[in-house]
């Protein structure tokens, strides 16, 4: 979900706004309530009919970023990242607490753990090449000709 920059100054909540006479938005764009459901005048965040409002206005078009909208779509960032906390809980790679940092781009955050496992996130605009591998755990995007999209995360295996 995206920041929402345009909450009416009345419905805002964030005490910064109020102190700082408007100069200040605040954080309230960011703490807007998540949509559960795709239908609804609070999109599940408050049963229908809903007693009370929720503290910040929720876009008209949330709906389709619900959790019940999500939930359907297998390339959805909830199945993203719910498959992470999966493979993170499971996978025997992930049980110590080792770290190491691995040489990267400066817009290439990439680090392995002691039992053959490794994450790499591209942040940059251009692809990254893949670290030597035996299987892709988990990706946000499709690896293409062995190199991880802009704007993509992987989980990988190395032995």
């Amino acid at each position: 979900m995206s920041e929402i920059t345009d909450i009416a100054p009345d419905a805002r909540q964030d005490p910064i706004f109020t102190r700082s006479d408007g100069a200040v938005i605040g954080r309230d764009g960011c703490r807007i309530p998540v949509p559960w459901t795709e239908h609804g005048a609070t999109f599940g965040f408050s049963p229908d009919p809903a007693s009370a409002e929720p503290w910040l206005p929720l876009p008209a078009d949330w709906g389709s970023l619900s959790v019940e909208r999500q939930e359907q779509d297998p390339a959805s960032p909830l199945t993203f990242i719910r498959d992470v906390l999966s493979i993170r809980a499971s996978h025997p790679g992930f049980a110590d607490a080792s770290f190491e940092w691995r040489p990267s781009g400066p817009q290439v955050l990439h680090f392995a753990r002691a039992h053959g496992v490794g994450v790499i996130v591209n942040l940059g605009e251009e692809p990254v090449a893949m670290p030597e591998h035996t299987q892709i755990l988990v990706t946000s995007q499709p690896i293409v000709d062995g190199a991880l999209p802009p704007d993509a995360a992987c989980w990988y295996a190395t032995g």
